[in-house]
Parts: structure tokens; C-alpha cells; sequence
């Protein structure tokens, strides 16, 4: 095998190189000088040192000469038996480019005409990849919802994209909120829109899934029992309220209600009834905040469905967390299942869930992501942990969504299990190392000893970036994996300005007032 130059070797030529060059210069700007040293080469060691002395004084000369010897004495006796990792050569696998270099790449490829670019920390998204799938991850305050901010800033100003946003806190209502096309979604909030099951264009069946998840694979009995009991309250109340009330009435009154349907069954046995009734109401807490009328209504599902512009923000204040997420599983559920029965849509659809092991199991998520490309959906979620989700989808449909998305931004993960996730993510490498052994041995009958340099290749499997690098990420600092490519990237904090409050608080309504009334003194 042939031995490659080491770094030593490469710096002594450079340093030769630079020195022939000066002698070169210095040549043709003393033409007669150098001429009659070549003819005398004898003389020049003496000019040399003359000149040198006159330059620097003896000092400054032994002193810089000692100081040059020292150098070049540590560029040849380096400790022993170190891996050159400057040569290695990765001969397959994942490759971390230089972000420039990722860039350049990523320019190269097609775009929209007309329209702004979708880029991460300055990276353009080739259009082909902006339906996608994006997830970012990151521990709090590394830079995650910063990323997911500036991405919704230039949305913003697309006219083929709208969105639907889990905005916890109001942070993005407050960026991005426009009165004059948007609607807000929280009970709580003066400026909601108005929701009842009454009004949803999806089927009972499908609400009654998308609110109550399938707690056990094992125990499947009291999950089904809640789907279908609330299935045909959907099906049978007129309004929040009607609904509402039949929740808290007793066992007999809610069967004798049921009576002629297949739930009713369910309700026959008094212990059973009450278990199943607790299940349905669990997740149907949300309702009795329901009660007061709205200006205005909306199904989620025909919003998915059709080609409204608008954009919604479903907000969420940490002390409402319990109470609504069963609610905005259901809503973001059904808008998901309006978007995947539609393929004729013209306006993309920007799915923001910044953090997505906040919400319970949407079960079209996965086809969503499978399929993004037909329905022109743009999922762009978030976490902190890779735990937040595999609690709420399990293993495998978590491995089945971190795959379904195509664009990772990956920050600090200060996790061991997420940090380790994140690096097979971004891939391993096969990797050349060459390996030097200098060895030294005293030769027989002669003086002095030799030494003998050995090189050879070692082939090693390494994570193209350590779990333990990612760990130890600055802020606003990462890597962006994007299709088979990845690069290292820093983020640019940018500030935007509050275009609304994050927050209206309903007027005090009296809870014996009636519905009429209740809508009177809301439009007055």
C-alpha cells in the first residue's frame, strides 16, 4: 500500500515554497548582487550573515533562529502513533457539507416563479420539498420556534400558502395575526369563532375517533364504548348545549336518550355505564365552555377541504392546556381528514404544530405525511424530546413520521435518547483513517539510530455528527438535514413587531342568562 504525506511534510514544503519565492524576489530586485553570488557561491553564506547581523544585531538574530529551529523541531518529532484525521476519507455513507457549499447546491435547483422562497437560517427549500414535511427539533430556547417563526414569516407573504397554526401562548398570533382574513380559535378568547359538532361536515363516527384515542391495543372495550355512545350524541343533539347537559345527566337518563340506537347497549349494565360514561366525558370536558355563542362558525373540516384562504390560529394559554387538548386534537383531526379527501385543492396548506407531544394522537398524520404531495400540505411540527412523541404515537408511528419528513432542523438536544435519534438521523459513515507508527531503533556498529515511519488504513463506522456534539449545541446553532444532504447552520435571531394581543378576555356573561340574551349582549 503507498503511504500518503502527512501534514508535517505538506507544512515544511510550504514553508520551502515561501522561502524560494522570496529568494526570487529578492533576486530580481538586486540583479547584480545575485549574479555575483552565483558566480562566487562561496560568498554566500557570508553576505547572508552580514546583512543579517547589520538588519537585526546578533540578538534578535540567534534569538529568531532558535525560535525557527524550535518549529520546525516540533513539525518532525510529533508524539507517535496519533490518527491523521485530517486525511480521513469517508468512502460511503452520510456526508456533512460546508453550508455554503449546501447552499450553492440547493440554488441549483428549481423554484417558484413569483413567489418567495421558503428558506432555514438563509438555506433555501427546493419547491419540490416544500410539501415535504419539516420537523424541528430542539431543547427550549435553542432556537426551534425562532426557526418556525421566520418560516411562517415568509408564508406569510406567499399567496399560494395559508395556514393552520397550534400557537400555544398566542407567540405566533401575535407575529402574524390579520384581522382582515384571519379567524382565531379558543373559547376563551372574545375574537373565537364559533364551533359545534352540529355544524362539522365529517361524520359522527370520524369526530367520535378523532376525540377519543385508543388508549389500550389490550383493552380496547371502554375506548370503543366512548366512540360509540358520543358518536350518537354527535349524531342525535342539536346544539353544544343539548350535548352538554346529557353528558351530566345520570346513567338511566342518558340511556333511555340513547334508547334507539346501538350505543344503548353499552348503557345496559349500571358499572359498565358509568366507566364508559366517565371515558366520554374526559375528553368532552371542553363542552361546557361551549355554551356561549359565537359571531361566527366554521368547520374545520370543509376549511381542509375547500380553498379558503384564510388562516386559523387555535391558541392555547398553559392553565387551559387539560381542558382543550382534547378539543384541539379533534379540530386539527378534522382538518386533517378534510385535507386528505380533496386533490383538487390549488392553495397550499401549512400545518404549524410547534410542539406536537402537545396534542393528542392525530391518526391521519401519518397519511398526511405519505401523501403530502397530492393534497399540497406543508406539516411543519416541532418538539423537545423525542419522548414528548413516541409517548403519544408509540414507537413505530413515531419512527414513521420522523421518516415521513424530509427536512429536519436539528439543535441542542440536550437529551441522550433524542441526541442519539438525531444523529442516526443525520446517518453514519464509513470512514478511511491513515494511521502513522514511527518506530526507533539503535543500529548495530555505527553510531546514532534509525527511525522508521509506517503508514497504514483503517477502516472505521463512526456517526457522521456524535450524539454528544449534538448535545453540546450553542443556541441558534444546529445542523439542517434536508433530503440526503446535511450541513451545519447557525441561525439569526430576527425580531418581529406585535401586531395584536396575544389575548382577549371574554366579557362576564351571567350563566342564567339565556342563549338569546347571551347573544344580544356579545353583539352590543
Amino acid at each position: 500500500m503507498k503511504a500518503k504525506n502527512n501534514d508535517n511534510s505538506s507544512l515544511i514544503a510550504t514553508f520551502i515554497m515561501f522561502a524560494m519565492l522570496l529568494l526570487v524576489w529578492w533576486g530580481m530586485e538586486n540583479t547584480e548582487v545575485a549574479l555575483f553570488l552565483i558566480e562566487h557561491p562561496v560568498m554566500i553564506l557570508p553576505y547572508v550573515a552580514e546583512k543579517l547581523v547589520d538588519r537585526f544585531g546578533y540578538l534578535k538574530l540567534i534569538s529568531g533562529g532558535f525560535t525557527i529551529a524550535l518549529f520546525l523541531i516540533f513539525l518532525l518529532f510529533k508524539p507517535d502513533n496519533k490518527l491523521i484525521n485530517h486525511n480521513r476519507n469517508v468512502i460511503r455513507g452520510a456526508k456533512v457539507l460546508p453550508s455554503r457549499q449546501l447552499k450553492a447546491i440547493l440554488k441549483k435547483q428549481a423554484k417558484l416563479k413569483g413567489q418567495p422562497q421558503l428558506k432555514i437560517a438563509g438555506l433555501p427549500i427546493p419547491a419540490k420539498l416544500e410539501n415535504r414535511g419539516f420537523f424541528m427539533f430542539g431543547s427550549p430556547g435553542t432556537g426551534k420556534t425562532q426557526a418556525i417563526s421566520q418560516m411562517t414569516d415568509i408564508i406569510s407573504k406567499r399567496t399560494d400558502f395559508r395556514a393552520i397554526i397550534f400557537d400555544r401562548n398566542g407567540e405566533m398570533l401575535e407575529k402574524f395575526y390579520n384581522p382582515r382574513r384571519d379567524f382565531i380559535f379558543n373559547p376563551f378568547d372574545a375574537r373565537s369563532i364559533h364551533w359545534s359538532h352540529v355544524g362539522e361536515a365529517a361524520r359522527p363516527e370520524t369526530m367520535a375517533a378523532a376525540l377519543i384515542p385508543q388508549e389500550s391495543e389490550k383493552e380496547p372495550f371502554f375506548s370503543n364504548a366512548g366512540r360509540a355512545v358520543i358518536a350518537e350524541l354527535f349524531r342525535q343533539t342539536n346544539s353544544n348545549q343539548e350535548l352538554w347537559e346529557l353528558l351530566k345527566s345520570d346513567t338511566k337518563a342518558l340511556h333511555s336518550f340513547l334508547a334507539e340506537t346501538l350505543a344503548a347497549r353499552y348503557l345496559g349494565e349500571e358499572r359498565s355505564a358509568t366507566s364508559i360514561l366517565s371515558t366520554v366525558s374526559n375528553y368532552c370536558q371542553f363542552y361546557a365552555c361551549l355554551n356561549q355563542p359565537r359571531n361566527k362558525a366554521l368547520s374545520f373540516y370543509d376549511w381542509g377541504r375547500n380553498n379558503s384562504p384564510r388562516w386559523i390560529f387555535v391558541t392555547l394559554r398553559e392553565d387551559e392546556s387539560e381542558l382543550l387538548k382534547p378539543l384541539y386534537s379533534l379540530v386539527f383531526e378534522l382538518m386533517l381528514r378534510g385535507l386528505l379527501s380533496n386533490k383538487n385543492r390549488t392553495i397550499k396548506t401549512a400545518i404549524i404544530i410547534d410542539e406536537l407531544g402537545a396534542l393528542n394522537q392525530l391518526p391521519s398524520l401519518d397519511r398526511l405525511l405519505s401523501e403530502s404531495r397530492q393534497y399540497l400540505g406543508c406539516p411543519i411540527l416541532g418538539t423537545q424530546t423525542e419522548a414528548q412523541i413516541t409517548k403519544i404515537y408509540g414507537a413505530e408511528d413515531t419512527r414513521i413520521i420522523l421518516q415521513g419528513t424530509k427536512t429536519k432542523l436539528i439543535l441542542n438536544c440536550t437529551d441522550p435518547r433524542t441526541a442519539e435519534t438525531m444523529a442516526k438521523i443525520i446517518g453514519k459513515q464509513e470512514l478511511i483513517y491513515i494511521a502513522k507508527n514511527r518506530s526507533r531503533s539503535h543500529r548495530s556498529g555505527r553510531s546514532g539510530s534509525g527511525r522508521t515511519d509506517s503508514f497504514n488504513e483503517q477502516l472505521r463506522e463512526s456517526y457522521a455528527v456524535m450524539p454528544d456534539q449534538l448535545a453540546n449545541l450553542p443556541d441558534l446553532r444546529g445542523y439542517l438535514k434536508i433530503a440526503e444532504f446535511c450541513a451545519p447552520i447557525r441561525l439569526k435571531h430576527k425580531k418581529f413587531a406585535a401586531r395584536a394581543r396575544r389575548f382577549v378576555s371574554l366579557p362576564s356573561l351571567s350563566p342564567n342568562q339565556s342563549i338569546e340574551e347571551q347573544w344580544r349582549d356579545l353583539e352590543e
